[in-house]
């Protein structure tokens, strides 16, 4: 972290939220809060309820936080109870970002079997996708279908 507080400060910026959006991205929330104490934190719920570092840390919700509501809106795709993720989307830009749940891996140089899996999955470059177990496992279809829409209304 310490080469990116300097890369950050090089371009005259500061860091004004940090963010989990999932259960795979806190480990090295630590350093990032020891080096800027003063920014926010905002975690997935189910993550601030495992992890202690994240206890008292903003939930991300629906509804993007003030501190970046004019630039970035926000949904967290819900019904699978083994994940879920905040996903954003950048008007100006037109940019969505996900996280885990879009995953779109390119698998030149892959051994023949991971390549396969992947395939199968429904993740492998061009085509990737949310993968296919991920939906498998996702138990309330509906409030998954209910942020999938959202993000088309976006129109990225």
């Amino acid at each position: 972290t310490q080469k990116v507080s300097g890369f950050l400060a090089e371009l005259g910026g500061g860091v004004a939220a940090l963010i989990v959006p999932n259960k795979y991205h806190y480990m090295f929330i630590e350093p990032w809060r020891t080096a800027f104490p003063e920014t926010k934190v905002f975690a997935e719920e189910h993550l601030t309820r495992k992890q202690p570092c994240l206890a008292n840390v903003q939930i991300l919700n629906d509804s993007s936080p003030s501190i970046y509501a004019q630039n970035i809106d926000q949904i967290v795709f819900r019904g699978n109870n083994l994940f879920q993720e905040a996903v954003f989307f950048h008007e100006a830009h037109g940019s969505l970002i996900f996280t885990d749940l879009m995953t779109d891996l390119n698998t030149k140089g892959m051994k023949l079997l991971p390549r396969l899996f992947l395939r199968f999955e429904g993740i492998s470059y061009p085509n990737g996708s949310i993968p296919r177990v991920y939906r498998c496992f996702t138990q309330d279809k509906a409030k998954a279908r209910d942020a999938l829409q959202r993000t088309r209304w976006w129109r990225p």
